[in-house]
């Protein structure tokens, strides 16, 4: 079955929605029939990781922020560790260096409303031969990523 969700802090996630809903205390009820949308923002509860294995998709369009700068690929590794597919923007210079041009569910998104369709899209795919490319370039990514490769680049890096 098709699970997919938004992981961070809410209001980076680019959705169709209005900014003062997240004011209301039953935002997420707003969103369901969309995309769940898991709140990491506190870094003091990790209650959000054990979620994670609920979900196949996860879902990566943020809202530019002024402050941003470098965003590392870390929402993509931590769903390719998962064995979750994504969903990117096609201008995520991160996702497009990591998991190819011909990513299959790399959108355009001009406005928060277009993720419906960009959604719709993938949950259509799911179990699909477009679905199976995914899957391929997420677990080419996880074991490009594997932690003994990073503790080995790590440790090259500082010799």
């Amino acid at each position: 079955r098709f699970r997919i969700a938004y992981v961070g802090a809410p209001a980076n996630a680019r959705l169709p929605r209005r900014k003062k809903w997240f004011q209301f205390t039953d935002w997420r009820a707003r969103f369901t029939d969309i995309c769940d949308v898991i709140d990491a923002s506190n870094y003091d509860d990790m209650g959000w990781a054990w979620q994670l294995e609920n979900y196949n998709c996860h879902y990566l369009f943020r809202e530019k922020q002024s402050f941003d700068g470098f965003k590392p690929f870390l929402k993509g590794y931590i769903a390719a560790h998962c064995g979750a597919v994504v969903m990117a923007q096609r201008d995520d210079a991160e996702a497009v260096a990591n998991l190819g041009a011909d990513y299959p569910f790399l959108f355009d998104v001009k406005r928060g409303r277009d993720v419906v369709g960009h959604i719709e899209t993938v949950a259509r795919s799911f179990g699909s031969q477009r679905w199976d490319i995914a899957q391929d370039r997420v677990a080419a990514l996880k074991e490009q990523y594997r932690e003994d490769r990073v503790i080995d680049a790590y440790f090259a890096m500082l010799s």
